[in-house]
């Protein structure tokens, strides 16, 4: 199969390929990562794009392989999340200037059982700031639609419908609260899947955030809430958006994950 043609597969697919080393680990992140570049000035679905710490996971996950170990279906599979979920050692700006500095000390829960399932972090994707719903209110530029870049892709979770659709992760969180994964999977022609309850994430206010996770087949939907789902026994700092100060605080907040995938 040629290079080019990797990201076309679908999350399951390319799980089973991985598998069976009929693909690498290494060969399928190089492959997002060269569409990443050649793709992404066009849609602006990522903030933050982590190649150095992909090609070392995608290493990490070929390595085990290649000792006979495969963590689960999604194991060396490129993946990307919205940049409202904390991600240990990497910026996460909840689309907005304010945050560019911020770098978590863990990761949310999901992101850590995605990594434990063996899963390839890409980078963190565009969103509305603060995830407060307008299309073009990222600080870090609006995310395009694939089918037509004149178009917006929905919000707020507007880089994981981008993204998905336009062949750019294999897969991806994003989140909803009032349709902000919903949008993004009517308008680029993608699924919606809720997943799980969860904490883990930047907030703008106290309610019920609902996850989706952004795919390429209707399987994919339970593979990923297998993958990520999970008791939580601790609380994850969350940064108060409204706040004055530029605080942190451990708030009891349940959140929804969701998946939205073609």
């Amino acid at each position: 199969m040629n290079n080019s043609d990797i990201p076309l597969l679908s999350a399951t697919e390319l799980g089973s390929m991985i598998a069976a080393k009929t693909i690498s680990p290494v060969e399928a992140t190089q492959a997002y990562l060269s569409r990443i570049k050649e793709i992404n000035p066009k849609l602006n679905a990522y903030i933050t794009v982590c190649e150095d710490e992909a090609m070392s996971q995608a290493k990490e996950a070929e390595d085990l392989i290649n000792r006979g170990t495969n963590l689960g279906p999604l194991h060396g599979v490129p993946i990307a999340i919205k940049d409202q979920i904390h991600s240990k050692g990497i910026v996460t700006t909840d689309a907005s200037k304010i945050r560019a500095g911020f770098i978590p000390d863990e990761d949310a829960t999901v992101l850590s059982n995605l990594k434990q399932s063996g899963a390839v972090l890409l980078g963190k994707l565009n969103m509305s700031e603060f995830a407060l719903g307008d299309p073009i209110s990222s600080a870090y530029g609006p995310a395009r639609n694939p089918w037509d870049v004149d178009r917006d892709p929905g919000t707020s979770s507007t880089g994981s419908g981008a993204a998905t659709a336009g062949f750019l992760c294999a897969t991806s969180l994003g989140e909803d609260t009032g349709g902000s994964i919903r949008g993004p999977a009517a308008n680029c022609g993608l699924v919606g899947h809720k997943a799980f309850i969860e904490q883990g994430m930047v907030f703008v206010y106290t309610g019920d955030e609902e996850y989706f996770e952004t795919a390429k087949g209707y399987t994919i939907g339970n593979v990923l809430e297998d993958q990520v789902s999970g008791h939580v026994e601790y609380e994850v700092p969350f940064y108060l958006a409204l706040n004055s100060g530029i605080d942190y605080a451990h708030f009891p907040f349940h959140t929804f994950f969701f998946q939205v995938y073609r």
